[in-house]
């Protein structure tokens, strides 16, 4: 799954790559666009950031749901989560952006666009800006934020809800801080991308370091931990805290039964 993730932050890391792919001296857009290695790189981008968001966020978020189930599972039963469930989650969760994806790009694509900013007296362009556009661009990105932020809304839950477990195990308190730091990016960069959105080198700085930032937080506050475990604090993954971990957990939920059933009685007496 590590690997996974490392997999999804490069994908996702890639959109900085295609994000800037504009037109040539020799091949210039006009308002049409018109320019198709432009215009591929305007669509991939899109593909690659949705991607590669999923294989991250959506990988951890599975990690977290079997050490709940797991863990909660207080009265001792088999419980077999395979591999093969997990990846159908991930593999679910990168379909419902690619579904939103294909409708985007069958009904308005992004293009490369070049728009004259200005002129002189007898029309000739002497500025102009190139920039990705579709008339239709807002709704689907507003889908696919509201997509997004609903999976970073759960996997806060989730990660609470796993917060009383041994951090060696899972990455609850990680992966929290990894997703608010997304939130915190995000939300700082909307309002900006809206100030520079007909400026092409400070959008592309912008939407480049928001990528870079988002994927360099996962990395971060993932791997980071678990070097330092494995280096300085090996005797934190031992198989007797593991064991103490799942017993203090069952103790927990066992007690807290028995006195929801004295309560009960009580109440009837």
């Amino acid at each position: 799954f590590l690997l996974t993730v490392v997999f999804g932050a490069m994908v996702s890391t890639s959109t900085i790559f295609f994000l800037g792919f504009e037109d040539s001296p020799d091949e210039i857009a006009t308002a049409d666009g018109g320019v198709t290695f432009a215009d591929a790189g305007c669509r991939i981008s899109v593909w690659t950031y949705c991607m590669g968001f999923n294989l991250t966020i959506a990988t951890l978020l599975c990690k977290i749901w079997r050490v709940l189930k797991i863990f909660n599972n207080t009265k001792m039963k088999q419980i077999k989560i395979s591999n093969s469930q997990l990846f159908g989650i991930i593999g679910a969760s990168c379909g419902v952006d690619a579904t939103i994806l294909l409708v985007w790009q069958y009904i308005d694509p992004l293009k490369y666009k070049r728009r004259a900013t200005e002129t002189d007296l007898f029309g000739n362009i002497l500025r102009s800006t190139g920039l990705c556009e579709s008339d239709s661009a807002w709704y689907f990105i507003g889908l696919i934020l509201a997509f997004h932020l609903g999976i970073l809304a759960y996997g806060n839950y989730l990660a609470y809800k796993s917060s009383g477990f041994n951090s060696v195990i899972n990455e609850s308190k990680y992966v929290a801080v990894a997703m608010v730091s997304n939130l915190q990016v995000l939300a700082l960069s909307i309002p900006v991308m809206f100030i520079v959105a007909n400026d092409p080198s400070p959008n592309y700085f912008i939407r480049a370091g928001v990528v870079f930032l988002n994927d360099f937080g996962v990395l971060l506050f993932i791997f980071v931990p678990k070097l330092y475990i494995h280096y300085f604090n090996s005797q934190a993954v031992s198989p007797e805290s593991l064991l103490n971990t799942k017993a203090t957990n069952a103790t927990k939920a066992t007690s807290a039964t028995k006195a929801t059933s004295q309560a009960g009685g009580d109440i009837t007496q």
